[in-house]
C-alpha cells in the first residue's frame, strides 16, 4: 500500500502489530515528511485500538506485579520493559493525534511537532529494546498494562481533553519520577540504563512542552482560560480528586508550572 497522505501513513503505523516495524515505518514517515515527500495531511482517520503483538500479556494496572529495589537485575529489566511499553503506546498516541484531530484547522507546525514526537518515541523504544537485549531479555517477556491507551480512548472526542490528560498529566508524571529512577540506577552502577532514561527524560520535557503549547493555543483561540480548563479536564477525567505534584525542574522547563498554582 502506497501512503500518499500523512493520515494514511498514520493509519498504516497504527495498524502495524510488530513493534520494530512500527518503529521502522515511523522513522521512514518522519524522513519523508521532512523531505516533502508526503504532499498533504489527508482526511481525519479514527481507530478504536492499534494493533499489538501477541506478547506482552496485557493486565489491568491493579494486577501488575509490584517490583522494588533496582539493585536486582530482574527488577531493572521489569522497569525497562514497562518503559518500553509506554514508549510503544506513545508512538501510537502521536500518530493518533495526527490522524484523529486533523479537522481542527490546525497549522502545519502542529503536524511537524507530532511527527517529530513520534520519531523520538520510536527511538526511545528501540533504545530500551536494545538495553533489554543486553540484559538477556526482550520486549514481550513480561506483562504490561493498557492504561495509557485507555486514556486515549476516553479523550478520543476532544483534542483539549487529549492534550490535558496525555502529555500534560500522564507524560508530565514521568518528569516527576524520572530523576529519582536515574539516580537509583546510577547508585547500582547501571550506567547504561541510566543513560537511556536520561535521554528519554530530556526528550519528554520537550514533548510535554509541545503538548502544553498546543493546549494553550486552542484555549486562547476559543477564549478559554488554560489553567481553569486544564484543572476542569483533570477533574472530569478522574473519579477521585488527584493531588497535583509539587513543582520540579522538569515541569518548569515544560511550562507546566503555571498549572500548579
Amino acid at each position: 500500500m502506497s501512503c500518499k497522505t500523512l493520515s494514511e501513513n498514520a493509519l498504516k503505523i497504527l495498524m502495524t502489530a510488530n513493534p520494530y516495524r512500527k518503529c521502522y515505518f515511523t522513522l521512514k514517515a518522519f524522513n519523508q515528511w521532512q523531505n516533502d515527500q508526503i504532499p498533504e495531511i489527508g482526511e481525519s482517520i479514527c481507530i478504536e485500538h492499534p494493533r499489538r503483538p501477541n506478547k506482552p500479556t496485557i493486565l489491568l494496572p491493579k494486577f501488575m506485579p509490584r517490583r522494588r529495589g533496582l539493585n536486582k537485575k530482574n527488577t531493572r529489566i521489569a522497569l525497562l520493559h514497562s518503559l518500553a511499553h509506554v514508549e510503544l503506546n506513545a508512538i501510537d498516541l502521536a500518530w493518533d493525534i495526527i490522524a484523529r484531530f486533523n479537522n481542527y484547522n490546525l497549522p502545519l507546525s502542529f503536524y511537524n511537532d507530532w511527527v517529530d514526537i513520534a520519531k523520538d518515541e520510536a527511538i526511545h523504544f528501540l533504545m530500551l529494546s536494545k538495553r533489554l537485549k543486553e540484559l538477556g531479555s526482550k520486549y514481550g517477556h513480561l506483562e504490561a498494562h493498557g492504561g495509557l491507551w485507555d486514556a486515549a480512548k476516553k479523550t478520543s472526542h476532544n483534542l483539549i481533553y487529549r492534550l490535558a490528560i496525555v502529555p500534560m498529566y500522564f507524560e508530565a508524571r514521568g518528569l516527576d519520577v524520572s530523576p529519582k529512577m536515574i539516580e537509583k540506577l546510577k547508585n547500582v552502577k547501571d550506567e547504561k540504563s541510566a543513560k537511556c532514561l536520561k535521554k528519554i527524560y530530556f526528550d519528554e520535557i520537550s514533548h510535554v512542552k509541545i503538548g502544553e503549547y498546543w493546549f494553550r493555543w486552542i484555549c486562547e483561540k476559543n477564549e478559554m482560560n488554560p489553567q481553569e480548563t486544564w484543572k476542569n479536564s483533570i477533574n472530569q477525567f478522574f473519579r477521585k480528586k488527584i493531588p497535583i505534584p509539587e513543582n520540579n525542574i522538569g515541569r518548569k522547563k515544560a511550562n507546566m508550572s503555571i498549572y500548579l498554582s
